[in-house]
Order: C-alpha cells, then sequence, then structure tokens
C-alpha cells in the first residue's frame, strides 16, 4: 500500500512539473509562435475539451486517474509549437504577413 501510494504521489509531481513547464515554456515563447498559432490553438482546445469531457463523464476516480495521460498528450505536443525551423529554411521563408508568399527550396540530401 505504501510503496503505492509514493509511486502515485511521484507520478503526481512529475505530471504537476509538466504542466508548470509547459505554461512557462509558452509564456516565455509566445512571441514565437506566429505560424504556429493555429496548432497552439488546436492544441489547447483540444486539452480544454478532454478535461471537459472527462469531469463530466467519468464518475470513477481510478478510471480517471488511468486516463490523465490523455489529458498530457496535448501539452507535450504544445511545446512543437515553439519549435525553429531548420537553419537551412532561414528566418525570411516565413513571414507574419500571409499574403506575402515566398518560395522555399528544401534540400532532400545534403550538398556536397
Amino acid at each position: 500500500g505504501g510503496a503505492m501510494r509514493a509511486l502515485g504521489d511521484i507520478d503526481t509531481v512529475c505530471f504537476d512539473i509538466m504542466l508548470i513547464a509547459t505554461a512557462v515554456l509558452s509564456w516565455r515563447l509566445r512571441r514565437e509562435v506566429r505560424c504556429n498559432a493555429p496548432y497552439v490553438v488546436f492544441s489547447l482546445s483540444l486539452a480544454l475539451m478532454l478535461t471537459a469531457l472527462m469531469a463530466y463523464i467519468v464518475t470513477n476516480v481510478g478510471t480517471l486517474v488511468r486516463l490523465r495521460l490523455m489529458l498530457a498528450v496535448p501539452f507535450w505536443t504544445l511545446t512543437f509549437a515553439f519549435a525553429r525551423l531548420p537553419r537551412f529554411l532561414g528566418d525570411d521563408a516565413i513571414s507574419a504577413d500571409p499574403s506575402e508568399k515566398k518560395s522555399v527550396e528544401v534540400p532532400l540530401l545534403p550538398r556536397g
């Protein structure tokens, strides 16, 4: 009993640290989102819908504890919205203005 409770506490602390780290990362890099704003909105709305549905539908706490990883996935993937493009694309490849279209050549194999 006691060992499983300690394991559950460690899991809960790790889950809380993940949520806090994602929130801090999102706040610090909020200006980096530019072209990934739809992805951020999708991830956050998915997390909100999953939270609301699980809170409303699941009445068994044990089942809710087992399903909590389903809620963690949108927060894990939210960090991908802040990823930088590969260096060969350059900063001028993405424009904040959607009407300004630029073509970017992405090499499949390194030249050399």
